[in-house]
């Protein structure tokens, strides 16, 4: 039944509906392998994240096929049993599976070996690369690899999710850190349409707040910031000072569709960048 209802919701193409099927349970049951490498999806591609590191100078190259059959096709063929929005969630699902366990991946690549899969990649030297890699238990079987990481750097250091600040001496570039979808007018429209919001809400409400959560659930929420409200204050400060430039840090979280919502500050002479970068932290890796 699980199986008949994701069939009818996939086609949706809403990352946020699904039902849990037997395709992710009790998956420390089953001896499922992986290759010894970890990837981060950015808005063109899935990037090495971690791999061992005998392979370590391989850091940061594109993945752009898996035994000869491309990547996109693969996204496009987990598309049938992962439901996604766009094509950045398809990536997205790709290096979340693919650090769980290839269980799933073996229903759209039959002819992967049991101990081996040779990958295609683009270094980041432009240099195309055919990687063969072993296939190990990702329950109890990694312990012995050792594994080197892409370095992290953090431009703008321990920013809060919806902070604001200009970038450089002459406010000509604002800088805007959004970490996470989840804000003040999220949580009132929850609470408005009954449902229970008391775990989101304490957890939100300590990421912006040291006190003691008011027992009000109406005084918590207005302790809490809404992205509208920070957006607008934000872009009040760019006015005042004729910034042209904007920095959206969406470390962290896949923001495909952002290019186009905000198309109106493009038109309007605002230079926008976005950073979809592999310097944070993947919250796919196992």
């Amino acid at each position: 039944m699980a199986s008949r209802i994701s069939k009818f919701l996939i086609p949706l193409k809403d990352g946020h509906t699904n039902i849990e099927t037997n395709l992710f349970a009790s998956i420390e049951d089953e001896v499922s392998t992986a290759p010894s490498v970890s990837f981060w999806p950015i808005s063109d591609g899935a990037f090495i994240y971690s791999i061992m590191s005998s392979h370590k100078e391989l850091l940061g190259s594109r993945l752009t096929a898996i035994e000869g059959i491309p990547f996109k096709k693969i996204c496009d063929d987990l598309a049938q049993y992962v439901s996604a929005e766009n094509e950045i969630g398809r990536i997205s699902n790709f290096c979340f599976i693919s650090g769980l366990g290839f269980s799933l991946m073996k229903k759209i690549l039959p002819d992967m070996r049991e101990d081996s899969i040779t990958m295609q990649i683009v270094t980041p030297e432009g240099n195309p690369v055919d990687l063969t890699l072993p296939l190990i238990q990702q329950f109890g079987g990694s312990e012995h690899i050792e594994y080197s990481t892409v370095e992290r750097t953090e431009p703008f250091p321990s920013q809060k999710n919806l902070s604001y600040l200009f970038a450089d001496g002459k406010k000509k570039t604002m800088y805007f850190c959004s970490t996470q979808i989840m804000d003040r007018d999220a949580l009132q429209s929850w609470k408005d349409h009954g449902m229970d919001i008391s775990n989101y809400l304490e957890r939100m409400y300590h990421s912006y707040n040291e006190d003691e959560m008011p027992a009000d659930v109406d005084q918590a929420l207005a302790k809490i910031p809404s992205f509208s409200g920070e957006f607008e204050k934000m872009l009040l400060e760019m006015k005042k000072n004729k910034s042209k430039n904007l920095i959206i840090d969406l470390r962290g979280k896949a923001a495909a569709t952002l290019q186009a919502s905000l198309q109106p500050f493009t038109r309007s002479g605002v230079t926008i960048s976005w950073n979809l970068s592999t310097h944070s932290a993947p919250t796919s890796m196992v």
